[in-house]
């Protein structure tokens, strides 16, 4: 019953969920399809506030580059692993579900590090 107390008001930023593939472009040095983020699915989301002891049961021990969101309930974005909010992309670290009526499910998300 939590989660379900959210205000629909404040899901006022959008967020995509997707996995890296091909972006159908090529690397005009090698031919070879550039792989990056492609959304399959785009949602509204509002932020979250948590104390440090929520964030830490929540995503492990790991506080560096963690956001936490509400999204309405959608078990179909259940199978995303990936997410990317302006330009930024997070790996999806736990998802905290409520399948009540007119429930959000709280997404903790940690930064995707890259190594070029």
């Amino acid at each position: 019953m939590r989660s379900n107390k959210y205000q629909v008001s404040r899901l006022i930023h959008e967020i995509s969920f997707g996995k890296e593939e091909s972006t159908g472009k090529l690397n005009p040095n090698t031919g070879k399809p550039i792989k990056g983020f492609v959304a399959k699915a785009t949602v509204h989301y509002g932020t979250i506030s948590t104390s440090v002891n929520q964030t830490i049961s929540t995503a492990g021990s790991t506080l560096a580059n963690t956001k936490v969101i509400a999204i309405r309930h959608n078990p179909l974005l259940y199978q995303y692993q990936e997410a990317m909010i302006d330009g930024s992309v997070y790996l999806v670290a736990s998802i905290s579900k409520d399948e009540q009526l007119n429930a959000y499910d709280l997404y903790t998300l940690t930064a995707k590090t890259t190594h070029a």
